[in-house]
């Protein structure tokens, strides 16, 4: 004879017979009860809100939590048991580090996902020879975004230790209109700043409160949207090498980036030669500059740097600009 349900919510690993695990249907039912959290993806990046639950006017809002860094490409948002999330996050953040440290690259964010839903199964009693981490399913939610080589990803866990990849996705009390609205406000070519306003105004209507900003937590992972030219000086002599927002290096003789750079890469490419000396070079980078500037060129609208090995890094003053303007 059947035990009653009653009896099989004793048991963490128990399937009662119609192939169900009631402590995780319980925790996830928890998860309900918590603040909603938003999570949109876009092309720039992903954006994470959440709605902080001020009870008291004496109560700190700043100490509230519920966003959290995981590694400098990806954090996470949570709905649950704050407590519980802690665990995760931290073990979610070791096992960033050690892939860091071991491959010498940083982990994928469907990587960190999967070591963060491995930790969730890992209740009741042990498997394996691993330590049981809880007694119980871990009661929390995770939205988890980062940025690898894939681009922009948002990934959804739960206590079951399922974890799907979402475009836009609610957590927590008000998951179900927020998810309703998402999805009749979420287009694939949503910019960065429409995904900030989007999840506030779905923030906004599943609120109890008035929302404002102190009771709710915006975060973004996007790419670095900046591009450098890196210049020194080392025991194999003199070095350039470009960067781009990608994280690929490469090692140049003359490059030219920003808005003008298609027709100044060009002019260098004529006008560069491997014998060419530091005062030809200063030359020539202004020349290149006068040419796909809009303003007229002079010592106020540009700046020169140079690394030599007799005076290091140096950042030309006006007026030694302006001899080199002179030379044009």
């Amino acid at each position: 004879m059947f035990l009653t349900r009653s009896e099989y919510d004793r048991g963490v690993n128990t399937f009662s017979p119609e192939g169900r695990l009631f402590q995780v249907e319980y925790a996830i039912e928890a998860i309900k009860l918590g603040s909603t959290a938003v999570g949109i993806q876009t092309s720039q990046g992903v954006i994470l809100a959440v709605e902080k639950r001020v009870t008291s006017p004496l109560l700190v809002s700043s100490s509230i939590e519920k966003i959290m860094e995981i590694d400098s490409h990806l954090g996470c948002a949570m709905s649950g048991l704050v407590a519980d999330s802690r665990t995760m996050i931290d073990h979610a953040r070791v096992e960033a580090q050690n892939h860091t440290f071991t491959y010498e690259e940083k982990i994928k964010v469907e990587s960190v996902t999967q070591a963060i839903c491995d930790l969730a199964l890992r209740f009741g009693e042990s498997a394996h020879g691993e330590e049981s981490i809880m007694s119980r399913p871990f009661g929390v939610a995770l939205l988890v975004a980062g940025i690898d080589e894939k681009g922009p990803q948002l990934f959804h866990t739960d206590p079951s230790g399922t974890f799907m990849k979402y475009n836009a996705k609610a957590i927590g009390s008000g998951s179900e209109g927020a998810q309703t609205e998402l999805q009749e406000e979420y287009h694939k070519s949503i910019t960065l700043e429409e995904a900030e306003t989007l999840s506030l105004k779905v923030l906004k209507q599943v609120m109890e409160e008035k929302l404002n900003n102190t009771n709710v937590q915006l975060a973004s992972s996007r790419p670095f949207g900046v591009a450098l030219l890196v210049a020194g000086i080392d025991e194999k002599g003199p070095q350039l090498f470009h960067t781009d927002p990608s994280g690929t290096f490469m090692k140049y003789n003359a490059k030219a980036i920003g808005s003008g750079s298609e027709g100044a890469q060009t002019e260098l490419q004529e006008e560069y030669h491997k014998s060419i000396t530091l005062e030809e070079a200063e030359t020539l980078s202004l020349k290149v500059l006068k040419q796909v500037m809009e303003e007229k060129l002079n010592n106020t609208n540009v700046q020169l740097a140079s690394v030599t090995p007799d005076r290091g890094f140096r950042i030309y003053s006006e007026d030694e600009l302006q001899v080199v303007i002179d030379r044009l």
